[in-house]
């Protein structure tokens, strides 16, 4: 499971250098579509030269500052928006001053250059966002940041894990297994190591980290499972018990005598 964590952080990795790469050439076509509108060519190559690089520099480093490289990865929001016309508000200013002091080329080639830089950029990032689940890099951190503790590892605990495997983002979660069953002491069951029996629960979750313990254990006795319930609130985790099947057909039982008890009084 903690390669699949590696792997998804090196998948963000790459979109944001993607983005990165991605806005360096929007820039340089903004310039490049400038300098041919203002006939600033006129200037020379190495003035042109030099004013492109001192962009591509600035635009680079203001853009890391405000974070404007994750819309590979979750949805443009109003602040993402707000951020970007204020990053290239700076950058506008940088090139006045800069063609202030050493004229290397006009104020309406900047202006303009800003101004495609900027719609092109925010086109991008609306367009991008449409493909982009709705899930921000704060809430997929916080998922992953969880451990989990199945107690169980027959048909119900399985079953945890095959739902959790087709999951996106569940399936990047590690994944530790209890059972009391001595041959299935050390095998890995859907990627989760079977690491102890009940009687290992306190010192399996101080050793692994657990946050969260799911209880599913569909033969036990309801005194066994008061047991394990208080043996796992002991270790200070968030438990969660999966009922019985009989605890299900029973509920069922329930809901259906109080909706006829409802249609009786009701007539």
């Amino acid at each position: 499971m903690s390669e699949l964590i590696e792997q998804h952080k090196g998948k963000i990795k790459t979109k944001v250098f993607l983005s990165i790469i991605l806005d360096l050439i929007l820039l340089f076509a903004s310039c490049a579509v400038a300098l041919y509108l203002t006939k600033g060519l006129e200037y020379g190559y190495i003035n042109i030269l030099i004013f492109v690089c001192l962009n591509i520099v600035f635009s680079i480093s203001l853009f890391l500052c405000f974070s404007l490289n994750s819309y590979f990865y979750r949805r443009l929001e109003l602040s993402d928006v707000l951020k970007l016309f204020f990053a290239i508000t700076m950058l506008l200013a940088f090139n006045c001053f800069y063609v202030y002091l050493y004229k290397h080329v006009d104020f309406k080639t900047v202006i303009i250059a800003c101004l495609l830089f900027f719609a092109t950029t925010y086109i991008v990032r609306i367009f991008s966002s449409l493909f982009v689940k709705n899930k921000t890099q704060e809430e997929v951190e916080t998922v992953i940041s969880k451990k989990i503790m199945i107690i169980g590892a027959g048909k119900a605990g399985t079953a945890i894990l095959r739902q959790m495997q087709n999951s996106e983002t569940l399936r990047l979660l590690p994944v530790w297994l209890i059972d009391d069953d001595k041959n299935l002491q050390g095998k890995t069951i859907y990627g989760a190591e079977v690491v102890g029996t009940v009687n290992d629960i306190v010192s399996c979750a101080d050793r692994y980290a657990i946050t969260n313990i799911i209880v599913a254990t569909n033969n036990a006795s309801k005194e066994k499972l008061q047991e394990i319930n208080m043996i796992c609130k002991a270790t200070g985790c968030k438990v969660q018990i999966i009922p019985t099947a009989d605890e299900l057909l029973h509920k069922k039982e329930i809901e259906q005598k109080s909706k006829t008890v409802q249609r009786q009084t009701q007539v």
